[in-house]
């Protein structure tokens, strides 16, 4: 689950959990979500190595599509766990099932480049089509 070409594919996508995470801490002056906690130092290091003024930038400018140096090394498999839906087709018709009981209405799939493209694909063919 965390491979280099998952980690490639779906890293952006997991690495938005910390954008909008990371406005919300310093503009509210709250913790961190438990499930980013561990890794959050790590992300607000990298995040420093510009000036406060361009943090803006530096944590959106890349939405869903790309992430930026040392990213990559943050992410693992609990915190692919944690911001993904992640299984079989089965598995993951399961969750989707379990999460509209629980009252989900809408799922959003980022999609950004084309490998992301054939990924969507899948998902609808094996997964949406079951639903």
């Amino acid at each position: 689950m965390d491979s280099d070409r998952v980690i490639r594919l779906i890293g952006p996508n997991v690495m938005a959990s910390f954008y909008y995470f990371f406005d919300e801490v310093h503009e509210k002056d709250i913790e961190p979500p438990d499930f980013l906690k561990k890794y959050w130092k790590r992300y607000c290091d990298l995040v420093a190595e510009v000036p406060s003024e361009h943090w803006h930038f530096r944590t959106h400018e890349y939405h869903y599509t790309y992430m930026h140096p040392g990213e990559a090394e943050l992410i693992d498999a609990d915190l692919i766990r944690a911001t993904c839906l992640v299984g079989t087709a089965d598995e993951l018709v399961e969750q989707i099932r379990d999460l509209e009981r629980q009252g989900l209405q809408e799922l959003m799939f980022a999609a950004g480049n084309d490998e992301k493209w054939h990924v969507a694909e899948t998902f609808a063919r094996q997964v949406m089509a079951k639903l």
